[in-house]
């Protein structure tokens, strides 16, 4: 197979995994550069090693280090490299050692990952010269394989909604409770709606406030071995009308000593974008209300967030 497009050799290296197992400091480069433990894996063949940069490495950067690496058999015999190396002032059996690594690379290149030497070679070519394209790429692929999984293995979310009172800023009081209500679901689809209900109230002594719907959504999470609900999304704006609705106790041309104001319809339209690189997951909340009162009149908005 060619690899000389970098949509080839991102195309190849977004089938791999790696896994950091362990971080330090190293003793050879600048304090600030550290020595990362790490495994590759694609297809179940695993290839461990090491890599020192100054930041998180990623996959396209520890490959294209192990083709340079593999290349290396090419380029120089064992007395060749050692020689090279101890004019730096590497000692041979360190030199060795780095020797006998790049032979163990060469072989999991070619026995395991099934690559030809010019295969390789053409590899590190297109890496050379475009390895921030080609991470770009990979980054991709990676983001959108971590958001294909985390749709095929769906957790459970839970919305909270919560009404305000626009007029003092803070959660609406009915009888000294909250006007509260909250829905555990779990999606079936990258979007749709579900209804959430705040039931009805006494809104006598509201007449004239605008109340505004509060959303949150959360899921839970494993934080250091304990479960724990982590917010994703949240759409609270005290100022958003198309969050809001004004109670009214006596409309135009009738008189209404009460006002019951119904809040048992409120759909949520949960618009999901999922997201990955550790697998981030984003959603938009959007919030369609109807509020009914004494005179059924009827008020309807659809937000976005």
């Amino acid at each position: 197979m060619a690899y000389d497009t970098t949509e080839a050799v991102a195309k190849f290296l977004s089938g791999f995994q790696m896994k950091i197992t362990n971080r330090e400091r190293d003793t050879v480069a600048p304090d600030y550069y550290v020595k990362y433990s790490l495994t590759l894996s694609k297809g179940g063949k695993d290839f461990s090693t090491t890599f020192v940069s100054d930041g998180e490495p990623t996959v396209t950067q520890v490959f294209s280090a192990l083709a340079d690496d593999a290349l290396t058999l090419r380029k120089y015999s064992t007395d060749e490299f050692v020689d090279k190396l101890y004019a730096q002032g590497v000692k041979p059996s360190a030199a060795l050692r780095a020797y006998d690594s790049c032979k163990e690379t060469n072989l999991w290149m070619q026995d395991e990952l099934y690559l030809s030497g010019w295969e390789i070679e053409e590899i590190s070519k297109t890496l050379t010269k475009y390895e921030d394209e080609v991470n770009t790429l990979v980054e991709k692929a990676a983001s959108e394989r971590a958001a294909r999984y985390a749709y095929d293995h769906p957790k459970e979310y839970t919305l909270h909604a919560t009404l305000m009172d626009k007029k003092t800023g803070e959660p609406l009081k009915v009888a000294d409770k909250g006007v509260t209500a909250e829905l555990k679901f779990t999606p079936n689809s990258e979007s749709g709606t579900v209804s959430i209900n705040l039931g009805e109230f006494d809104a006598t002594s509201l007449d004239g406030h605008t109340l505004v719907v509060f959303e949150e959504l959360t899921k839970q999470s494993d934080i250091d071995g304990k479960a724990t609900d982590v917010t994703v999304a949240e759409h609270k704006d005290i100022n958003d009308e198309g969050q809001s609705v004004t109670v009214t106790s006596t409309p135009a041309g009738s008189t209404y000593g009460k006002t019951g104001v119904d809040m048992t319809n409120i759909a949520i339209a949960i618009g999901i974008l999922l997201i990955a690189a550790g697998c981030a997951t984003a959603y938009g909340i959007k919030s369609r209300k109807t509020t009914k009162g004494d005179a059924d009149e009827n008020a309807e908005d659809n937000t976005e967030a």
